[in-house]
């Protein structure tokens, strides 16, 4: 274990801090999401935020009549269920702990929220649109795509925003929590 001591040593305290903070924050957050589950409020985030975007993107795209139904898109070529954990909520967390563990003023914290979270939507649009074509087009790609390129793509993305979002910040809010 001699090189995990190394390590350990060579982190400063605000690493350290950073680090136990997300953490706090993560788990907080995931225990708020677990248990919204199957509420009536996760149904339409999920079908509001979700859904009802991505099935107007691909009727956009392709001209492919897509109807909401419950957690599903449906249309004449594909039903795609979207279930928990496929719906963007994961990731936002992920987002909302880094930037509320930063080193920041709340102000500058709050810029990182709402950009963020728009960036989440964004991404989660592009996969649920992604994910739909790969099976309308291409069933073998499904797997590939929805396992493991578009959510690394996803965790990818934003930790670029976050890296920009910390190094964008204003002088003046570095440093203050």
């Amino acid at each position: 274990m001699p090189g995990v001591c190394r390590v350990m040593a060579s982190m400063d305290k605000v690493d350290f801090r950073f680090a136990a903070k997300f953490a706090a924050l993560f788990g907080l957050l995931l225990l708020l999401l677990f248990a919204a589950r199957d509420t009536q409020a996760d149904r339409f985030l999920l079908e509001v935020l979700a859904l009802r975007p991505s099935a107007w993107v691909i009727a956009f795209v392709a001209g492919d009549l897509v109807q909401v139904s419950g957690t599903s898109l449906i249309s004449s070529y594909v039903r795609l269920n979207v279930l928990a954990g496929c719906d963007g909520r994961d990731a936002l967390l992920l987002l909302l702990a880094a930037v509320g563990a930063a080193q920041a003023s709340w102000r500058w914290k709050l810029v990182g929220v709402v950009l963020g979270a728009l960036l989440v939507c964004a991404l989660n649009y592009s996969r649920i649109t992604a994910l739909y074509f790969a099976l309308r087009l291409n069933r073998h790609t499904f797997d590939l795509l929805h396992g493991y390129l578009l959510p690394a793509l996803i965790v990818f993305s934003l930790a670029l925003f976050f890296m920009w979002w910390l190094r964008a910040q204003p002088k003046s809010a570095a440093g203050l929590v």
